[in-house]
């Protein structure tokens, strides 16, 4: 009975992988150096990588934002789609600030000479720039018609309710 059990098992494992056969495709080679689509982990949305290397039969090595993953092959699309990272651009206003954060890391070293300013509270310095256009402005008052959608498209009531009296 022992014999026909495990011939049993073999015979229902070789129907099941026929019949799973018959719907699979089989799944194209990746070269190095393919782009591909993975979902990083934790990640719902699908990010581009570049394949390293191929490590077994079914498994890749693949680089995404300069970190290595080792992922089977289904799951990585290909795509035809080229490999473009967004460069890095800084505006002047983005130097400015940062050059004020490293200043406030690393102060320049105190003189020997101890400075001690004599400068009033702020409540009593004049009001700076900012503060006066923002006071002189009268608070926007929002239209009951105009409402926004958190992604800015603007809903306007169906005309059947504009009724004017």
């Amino acid at each position: 009975t022992d014999q026909t059990v495990s011939d049993l098992l073999k015979r229902d494992c070789v129907k099941q992988a026929k019949h799973f056969d018959q719907h699979a495709k089989q799944l194209s080679e990746l070269k190095s150096g393919d782009i591909v689509r993975m979902k990083m982990p934790g990640e719902t949305k699908w990010s581009k990588a570049v394949v390293s290397s191929k490590v077994a039969s079914r498994s890749y090595k693949v680089e995404v934002n300069g970190r290595f993953y080792r992922r089977n092959r289904k799951q990585l699309r290909s795509t035809m789609e080229p490999l473009q990272e967004i460069p890095f651009k800084m505006d002047e206003d983005d130097l400015t600030v940062l050059d004020n954060l490293q200043e406030q890391k690393h102060p320049p070293p105190a003189s020997s000479q101890v400075e001690t300013s004599t400068s009033p509270p702020r409540s009593q310095l004049p009001p700076t720039p900012q503060t006066t256009e923002l006071s002189a402005r009268p608070p926007q008052e929002a239209t009951i018609t105009e409402i926004r959608t958190r992604h800015g498209r603007l809903i306007k009531p169906p005309k059947k309710f504009d009724i004017e009296l």
